[in-house]
């Protein structure tokens, strides 16, 4: 799965319904809608006719490359939900991390996700501030808002630059809805801290 894979929200669908995930939530966080039978039928015939599916003994057998995608989904026990912006433009980005296999997915128009490995030798963390720093360095009234979900919780970080160029965190971890001043370091290192294993 060296490439980036353009899969649609059935063909997903199919995949999680074939094998639900581990991470029961794992639908919802991506915001698929329910993948019904005709919805997972619908994937399977677009997975075929896209030739991501070959018949094999009678069956139709994803390729390697969406096998690849379906053992991350399914091995998950987290999704980072990372959001900024580009120009005024909403850039969205979910990071899918489990024991074994991580991947991206990325909104590429309607209905359908970019997926690309994700480099297991580089912390999540470390990922998550490379977003940051795109989308905040420089920057002037923006900000990243990230959400990661596992079995156990669910949490939440702010961060914003306002058109001063002054930094603000608010963290749903504190117990309370406050935003705090800070910096780029502080933030960086509350966002590996609510991603981290």
């Amino acid at each position: 799965m060296a490439d980036p894979l353009v899969l649609t929200f059935a063909e997903i669908g199919f995949l999680l319904r074939a094998r639900p995930p581990s991470l029961a939530s794992l639908a919802g966080e991506l915001r698929l809608p329910e993948a019904d039978p005709a919805t997972a039928a619908a994937g399977l015939a677009s997975l075929a006719a896209r030739g991501l599916c070959e018949p094999v003994d009678g069956e139709l057998v994803p390729a390697a490359s969406v096998q690849a995608v379906h053992a991350a989904l399914c091995g998950a026990d987290r999704v980072t939900r990372m959001l900024g912006w580009e120009g005024g433009r909403p850039v969205l980005a979910h990071l899918v991390t489990g024991p074994h296999l991580d991947v991206g997915l990325f909104p590429v128009g309607l209905g359908r996700f970019s997926v690309s490995p994700l480099d297991r030798a580089t912390p999540l963390g470390d990922q998550a501030a490379r977003f940051l720093d795109r989308h905040l360095a420089g920057a002037r009234g923006s900000a990243v808002l990230v959400r990661t979900t596992t079995a156990r919780r669910t949490a939440s970080l702010a961060v914003a630059v306002d058109e001063h160029g002054a930094w603000f965190l608010s963290d749903s971890l504190t117990g309370d809805a406050r935003t705090d001043p800070s910096s780029r370091d502080l933030a960086v290192a509350r966002l590996a801290e609510l991603v981290g294993r």
